[in-house]
Order: structure tokens, then sequence, then C-alpha cells
């Protein structure tokens, strides 16, 4: 069986993903919230990644997590987010969902 390959980059809670991004937007987005159904658009921060876990890779990653999108926004001012890389890891599930971040 032929399996496409996914073109953005995902989370799994407990593991840390390391990128290093060139660039980055904003994109409003419609999903489904997963506890009440309803549909609602949010406002993402998108980046483009061209590393992932030390492989050079074309790919998006996407930030819908305000307290996450908050942590990033100082280092995408001063444009340290693009010189070094970022090391996210997953905390939890559903509401309970936290991020550990941090450039290295």
């Amino acid at each position: 069986m032929v399996f496409p390959v996914a073109n953005f980059i995902k989370l799994e809670t407990g593991a840390t993903k390391r990128m290093l991004f060139d660039r980055w937007w904003w994109e409003d987005r419609k999903h489904t919230d997963p506890k009440s159904r309803m549909i609602k658009t949010s406002k993402v921060m998108v980046f483009h990644a061209i590393e992932e876990d030390g492989a050079k890779v074309d790919k998006i990653f996407s930030v819908l997590s305000y307290k996450l999108q908050e942590s990033l926004a100082p280092y995408i001012e001063t444009g340290q987010i693009f010189t070094r890389h970022v090391e996210i890891t997953k905390q939890g599930e559903d509401y309970a969902t936290d991020y550990a971040f941090r450039l290295v």
C-alpha cells in the first residue's frame, strides 16, 4: 500500500520535536472544537520548516495554542527563531495540553 507523505509536522505527546524555520505567517483556519463540535475560526501561527529532527524538509508547522504563540512571538520579533533550532515538547491532551519550548 502507498501512503502519502505528510507535508506538515505533527507533535506527539511526550516526544520532543527539533525544527529549524526560515519564515512564518498568520492564517485564519476553520476547525471543529473537539468538545462542543462547533465550527470556529482561529488565528494560527504558521512556520515553514527547513529541518526536522536533523533531516532537511520542506514542511509546515502550525501553532493553534495561544500560550505557545505567546512564547514564540518574542523570538520572531528578534529573528532568533530563524537562526537557531526550536525544540517543542507536547505535554498532556485536550484542554490540558501544554508545550515546553526552548531555542538551542
